[in-house]
């Protein structure tokens, strides 16, 4: 089997987003590839340590928006 996967794939599969087939692929190499599973645990470690932060626009922003697409 060639390894094919790339920083993309092991983000994606941080994130819950890899396809069932790609994350049993990553799965069944981690038991055996160091690099592979030492990466994706340092991925795991990075999302964890990021703040856990939530954006609302203002009222006004979304009114703002709202009445440009009524233009347009």
């Amino acid at each position: 089997m060639v390894d094919t996967f790339t920083l993309h794939s092991l983000v994606r599969y941080t994130y819950n987003e890899s396809s069932a087939d790609e994350k049993q692929q990553l799965e069944e190499l981690c038991t055996h590839d160091f690099e592979i599973r030492e990466e994706i645990l340092i991925l795991q470690e990075a999302k964890r340590m990021l703040p856990k932060v939530t954006f609302y626009p203002l009222d006004l922003t979304i009114r703002n928006i709202l009445n440009y697409s009524l233009k347009v």
